[in-house]
């Protein structure tokens, strides 16, 4: 069997992610990207290794008894508001977007890292557009034509790592996604699969076993 990657579409962003992104907040939403705390909810309704498996009915949180490992490969979707480009596919035009796991947008000091203050700005950017192609469909379907996507695209484009130049530098940008590739493959990292798909791109599959 052979697999190549090839540019997601929104029907794979959305089977892919466990929950939406609307504001800056959501980005660390623990229902949506993992409990912050082994055998424990966020409210702390259910507490104890009795508990791990169960999803909170209060705050609707997992309980796991390594949640590191969930935080590191749990993606969730931001909603563009309108017809973007995929960052890596000029062709491809995309309504939703993978959002990276939590873990990969924090440092080892559990601060926000330049990932995550880029995945920060690229919600912002969503807002700013949403508010002004308003709720008409039309607009809605027809911003990319009228030029008033481009700063979510460039948004995209930053978290992901394409380069804006075809003559810039051939490294990524330290802060991107595919900055990360390198090292997590090196490893057999599980959150590479993660970092993969919140890049947009999708696994295909050909031949048999």
């Amino acid at each position: 069997m052979k697999m190549h990657l090839v540019p997601g579409i929104d029907c794979d962003f959305h089977k892919w992610s466990c929950g939406l992104v609307v504001t800056v907040e959501d980005l660390y939403s623990p229902s949506t990207f993992g409990p912050s705390e082994d055998s424990r909810c966020a409210c702390g309704e259910l507490t104890g290794s009795e508990h791990d498996g169960k999803i909170c009915g209060q705050c609707l949180v997992d309980v796991s008894c390594d949640s590191r490992q969930i935080r590191r490969v749990r993606m969730g979707h931001i909603a563009l508001n309108a017809l973007c480009r995929h960052p890596l596919d000029a062709d491809t035009l995309v309504r939703r977007f993978p959002i990276a796991p939590v873990d990969l947008r924090r440092g080892k000091d559990g601060c926000v890292n330049e990932l995550g203050r880029d995945y920060e700005e690229l919600v912002k950017s969503a807002s700013r557009l949403r508010k002004r192609v308003g709720e008409d469909p039309r607009e809605i379907g027809t911003a990319h034509c009228t030029g008033v996507t481009g700063e979510v695209d460039q948004a995209l484009a930053q978290v992901v790592g394409v380069q804006a130049s075809p003559a810039a530098a051939t490294q990524p940008p330290p802060s991107s996604l595919a900055s990360l590739l390198p090292e997590l493959a090196l490893t057999a990292d599980p959150a590479l699969l993660s970092v993969i798909r919140s890049m947009g791109y999708a696994l295909e599959c050909h031949g048999t076993l």
